[in-house]
């Protein structure tokens, strides 16, 4: 079955090699022989990065590490599960909390930002009901649209 992307040029192959290093993006950039100006290294790197044949050669890339160490996502996961119910020789309380919060966060369970909707596929009515149903939550009364609102 032929490749779905042609391959990389040398500098893009080389990016791709660095950034597998330690997946800092502006550091593979540069270390893959591209001269950026001040903090053009991170912002070009970014631009590589969204190309999808530079991602199909980092997942690549990442596949063949794992397969050559041995470290998967599920070996990882069941180690921190260990770790988690102390049944690794040296738990500690500190690293049980630690992997449980990498799990938590694996998993999605923390909220680390806020997910935002798109605001334009909702009409106004909807958003000031939504707008009201918060403010309620937080004990904040304001009369929104109509008379009384300034």
């Amino acid at each position: 079955m032929p490749d779905k992307y042609p391959p990389l040029r040398p500098k893009v192959a080389r990016f791709v090699e660095e950034y597998l290093v330690d997946f800092k993006g502006g550091d593979a950039y540069q270390r893959a022989g591209y001269a950026p100006r001040g903090k053009q290294a991170s912002t070009s790197a970014s631009r590589l990065l969204s190309r999808p044949d530079v991602q199909a050669a980092v997942a690549a890339g990442q596949e063949l590490i794992s397969e050559r160490t041995g470290l998967t996502q599920d070996w990882v996961r069941d180690r921190l599960r260990l770790e988690a119910e102390g049944k690794l020789d040296g738990s500690t309380a500190t690293s049980r909390v630690a992997a449980l919060s990498w799990l938590g966060k694996h998993y999605k369970m923390f909220v680390d930002r806020v997910e935002v909707d798109d605001v334009t596929q909702h009409s106004d009515q909807q958003l000031n009901e939504r707008l009201a149903q918060l403010l309620a939550k937080t004990g904040v009364s304001t009369a929104i649209g109509g008379e009384g609102s300034s």
